[in-house]
Protein backbone atom coordinates (compact mmCIF):
# COMPACT_ATOMS: atom_id res chain seq x y z
CA UNK A 1 0.00 0.00 0.00
CA UNK A 2 2.46 2.08 1.25
CA UNK A 3 4.52 1.93 -2.44
CA UNK A 4 1.55 2.65 -4.49
CA UNK A 5 0.70 5.59 -2.01
CA UNK A 6 3.84 6.71 -2.85
CA UNK A 7 4.06 6.55 -6.15
CA UNK A 8 0.56 8.30 -7.41
CA UNK A 9 2.13 11.27 -4.94
CA UNK A 10 5.24 11.05 -7.22
CA UNK A 11 2.81 10.75 -10.17
CA UNK A 12 0.59 14.09 -8.79
CA UNK A 13 3.70 15.98 -8.56
CA UNK A 14 5.39 15.28 -11.78
CA UNK A 15 2.58 16.28 -13.40
CA UNK A 16 2.17 19.77 -11.32
CA UNK A 17 5.71 20.50 -12.35
CA UNK A 18 4.90 19.82 -16.10
CA UNK A 19 2.28 22.04 -16.06
CA UNK A 20 4.44 24.88 -14.19
CA UNK A 21 7.41 23.96 -17.00
CA UNK A 22 4.61 23.76 -19.76
CA UNK A 23 3.48 27.39 -18.56
CA UNK A 24 6.59 29.05 -18.41
CA UNK A 25 8.39 27.26 -21.81
CA UNK A 26 5.36 27.97 -23.91
CA UNK A 27 5.76 25.27 -26.16
CA UNK A 28 6.30 21.79 -26.72
CA UNK A 29 9.92 21.79 -28.16
CA UNK A 30 11.47 23.41 -25.03
CA UNK A 31 8.86 21.23 -22.48
CA UNK A 32 10.39 18.23 -24.38
CA UNK A 33 13.88 19.10 -24.04
CA UNK A 34 13.53 19.91 -20.25
CA UNK A 35 11.62 17.09 -19.51
CA UNK A 36 14.44 14.76 -21.18
CA UNK A 37 17.15 16.40 -19.54
CA UNK A 38 14.82 15.45 -16.08
CA UNK A 39 14.32 11.61 -17.30
CA UNK A 40 18.27 11.43 -18.37
CA UNK A 41 19.11 12.68 -14.89
CA UNK A 42 16.70 10.60 -12.98
CA UNK A 43 18.01 7.33 -14.84
CA UNK A 44 21.23 8.65 -14.35
CA UNK A 45 21.14 9.27 -10.41
CA UNK A 46 19.42 5.42 -10.48
CA UNK A 47 22.20 3.78 -12.30
CA UNK A 48 25.14 5.52 -9.92
CA UNK A 49 23.02 5.01 -6.37
CA UNK A 50 23.07 1.24 -7.68
CA UNK A 51 26.58 1.18 -8.41
CA UNK A 52 27.15 2.64 -5.07
CA UNK A 53 25.56 -0.48 -3.83
CA UNK A 54 27.20 -3.30 -5.53
CA UNK A 55 30.34 -1.76 -4.63
CA UNK A 56 29.39 -1.52 -0.79
CA UNK A 57 27.97 -5.02 -1.17
CA UNK A 58 30.83 -6.97 -3.19
CA UNK A 59 33.23 -4.90 -0.72
CA UNK A 60 31.56 -5.71 2.95
CA UNK A 61 29.37 -8.87 2.90
CA UNK A 62 31.27 -12.07 3.54
CA UNK A 63 30.85 -14.63 0.90
CA UNK A 64 29.81 -18.18 1.73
Amino acid sequence: MEKIASKKKINSFKKELSTIIYELTGNDKNFGIIRSKGDALYVGINKLSASIVDNYMSQNVPRF
